[in-house]
């Protein structure tokens, strides 16, 4: 049910519809000055997503490390969901030509978006036996895109009914979805804290040391760790690499394909809508692939096929041909997403399941800052969006090469053997 509570927020916000609003409304349309260079509204928003990654990614090591040892990720889980539908529901205030307020207010948002959904991936080792976690990822990202597609459709009747009903404008109508999604992820998160309780149980410090000093030296302690799960290492390297590609698609897609082939919001909206309905479809279908040839290779195949999908990206010309895209593409994305996440809890031990997703977090974070980063920068070099298509393609292509030597079961064994390893140490 969270993931049905915040994939609202990935679809309408990170997605279809503030991205659009924020680049064509809410920046002025001959853009803005900032320390002297001039942005367009797609350039910042793709550095205000950036900013927002870098942002969690500094504080998500040390608060993983810090709930592992406090048992304490349902309680910072609930921290970072307050902030975030907060500050969603707040995007609402943002009138036409308040970019910074967008900013400041997209950033903290996101931060309770990511800071929890890295929280609550790490709740999956303690929810089911290891034979039975690819199963639950694939069901949370599959009940994820059934979220979106409400609350999306949601947001079409909105901006569709209430500019007609002479309510507010089209603008408006936007805004007022914002306060939908905040809503959507306050009221739908609900069953999560009632049902979910934390079966990890706090340990001891070390003597002399207190939760924030803990935190800072675990982070070292998980550097000199992860060397022993050599696998797990090198999928970490090959993730952070695709995933930033992943990440960068859902965050720039929406203005490509309002200024490069001419969609409108409402085509846009309906796009998306289709694509929650065959990502959902295809989460299942790549999970089942994966139970019957492993993780891996359904992940590698994945990757063949985003590239794919950029390398007709960066050419195509009609409306037609991102429609038949959105349909690749959501096919491929519940797949990626959950293969990758159930690889992750795979081979992580569990004692420390919230310090590993943690690390992976700063690291993916960090990396996705990235991605829009490059992105901006061609499109303002060239003055052309296609060009960056092409920059991410090389993420996917990096991404399955480092991920052809990965061991599937050596991964999964490091795993155990890491595990013992703690829990004789705790003991001692």
């Amino acid at each position: 049910m969270y993931d049905f509570a915040n994939s609202a927020f990935a679809a309408s916000v990170l997605v279809v519809i503030w991205p659009v609003y924020f680049a064509k409304s809410a920046v002025p349309a001959d853009g803005v000055r900032i320390l002297g260079h001039a942005f367009s509204g797609d350039s910042l928003w793709a550095l205000t997503v950036s900013a927002s990654m870098i942002a969690i990614g500094l504080v998500s090591p040390i608060l993983g490390a810090i709930c592992d040892v406090s048992a304490s990720k349902r309680r910072f889980l609930m921290v970072f969901w307050l902030l975030g539908f907060t500050a969603t529901a707040a995007m609402g205030v943002v009138a036409p030509g308040m970019w910074a307020v967008g900013c400041a207010l997209f950033i903290v948002a996101n931060v309770g978006f990511e800071g929890s959904s890295a929280i609550y991936n790490a709740f999956i080792t303690e929810l089911v036996p290891p034979d039975r976690v690819g199963r639950l990822s694939v069901f949370g990202w599959a009940l994820g895109y059934a979220g979106s597609f409400f609350c999306l459709a949601l947001n079409l009747g909105m901006i569709s009914l209430l500019p007609s009903l002479g309510w507010t404008d089209t603008t408006g109508a936007v805004r007022w979805g914002m306060v939908a999604v905040g809503l959507w992820w306050l009221i739908f998160a609900l069953p999560f804290f009632r049902g979910v309780a934390e079966r990890a149980q706090p340990r001891p410090l070390p003597p002399g040391t207190n939760l924030i000093g803990y935190g800072f030296r675990k982070v070292g302690s998980t550097l000199a760790n992860i060397r022993r799960l050599k696998q797990l290492a090198l999928f970490t390297v090959a993730y952070l690499i695709f995933s930033d590609g992943v990440n960068t698609v859902f965050v720039m897609a929406t203005n490509f394909g309002q200024s490069e082939i001419k969609m409108t919001q409402g085509e846009l909206i309906v796009c998306f809508l289709l694509i929650q309905v065959v990502g959902a479809a295809g989460a299942i279908a790549f999970g089942a692939v994966a139970e019957r040839v492993r993780q891996r290779p359904a992940l590698l195949i994945c990757l063949v096929v985003w590239v794919a999908v950029l390398g007709w990206a960066f050419v195509m010309t009609r409306k037609w041909e991102f429609w038949a895209l959105g349909v690749l593409v959501g096919l491929v994305m519940g797949g990626t997403q959950a293969i990758a996440r159930s690889m992750l809890a795979l081979f992580t031990p569990p004692s420390c399941s919230a310090e590993f997703f943690g690390f992976f977090s700063i690291v993916g974070k960090f990396a996705a800052a990235i991605g829009p980063i490059l992105f901006a920068t061609i499109r303002e070099s060239t003055g052309n969006v296609r060009y960056g298509i092409l920059s991410i393609a090389v993420m996917f292509v990096a991404g399955f090469i480092l991920l052809v030597p990965v061991n599937e079961a050596r991964g999964r064994q490091e795993a155990e053997e890491e595990e013992r390893r703690l829990q004789g140490k705790a003991a001692a």
